[in-house]
């Protein structure tokens, strides 16, 4: 049977997803929100990680330590980088980075970790599938690269986002998990991949827009997993190959 890990930092970002699933079956003995549950024969562990690099990365490291999932996921809203990724879009990850790293004086690219790649990259095989089921279901999206820091953007330090421009022109979504989980990910060599969605233009009072429209970017991805979920144990039986 397949093993789904899912990450979100909020209990606002999961909570769609644990009643469309079902997923209710609570542990709290340890210091971790997480919820388990069986849909169309995918187990699932849904994880509340708290917001920021560090527990984000603690929660994958605590999923792939505890539940051995053949994926990753992390879910969750998004601000957006480029007008072309309107409020509600649906972001999938194509590679990550961090925003908040410079250790160029050494020759690295800022955004890189030393020792490290100059980006993480979300798990090719997993994009496929989920850009035909996106086609197939005739879901319009962005794909792209996502960078994360531990800074929520909004208007007092509008300069960080035009710093974050000019250094990653291509990059779609600024976030405070992704990049973080996409490292500890490729350390333990499990598959992830990021869906998340647009919650506030970050050269737009993104504070007034997070608050006004979280809700329903929530709604847009969490419609977007259980859709993901359904193939995903079809998938898993055609490609056990795959799964080692």
């Amino acid at each position: 049977m397949m093993r789904i890990g899912i990450i979100g930092a909020m209990e606002e970002e999961l909570c769609i997803i644990r009643k469309i699933c079902s997923i209710n079956i609570k542990n709290i003995k340890n210091t971790y929100k997480t919820y388990f549950g069986v849909l169309n024969n995918v187990k699932i562990l849904l994880v509340e990680s708290g917001i920021g690099k560090v527990l984000s990365a603690i929660s994958a490291a605590y999923i792939i330590q505890n539940f051995h999932p053949h994926l990753i996921i992390n879910v969750g809203v998004s601000g957006s980088l480029k007008k072309t990724a309107k409020i509600g879009s649906i972001v999938l990850s194509k590679k990550f980075c961090y925003y908040d790293v410079d250790v160029s004086a050494f020759g690295h690219n800022i955004g890189q970790i030393p020792g490290g790649p100059k980006y993480y990259f979300a798990s090719q095989e997993f994009i496929k599938l989920i850009k035909k089921i996106f086609i197939f279901s005739n879901l319009k999206f962005k794909y792209g690269l996502f960078v994360s820091g531990d800074t929520f953007i909004y208007e007092n330090n509008i300069t960080l986002a035009l710093k974050i421009k000019k250094f990653f022109p291509k990059a779609y979504a600024v976030d405070m998990e992704t990049a973080s989980i996409a490292q500890v990910c490729q350390k333990f060599l499990v598959p992830y991949v990021s869906i998340r969605s647009i919650s506030d233009y970050v050269f737009n009072k993104p504070e007034k827009s997070f608050k006004k429209f979280c809700s329903m970017s929530v709604y847009r991805y969490s419609i977007v997993i259980l859709k993901i979920l359904k193939k995903l144990n079809f998938y898993y039986i055609k490609n056990k190959n795959l799964f080692k």
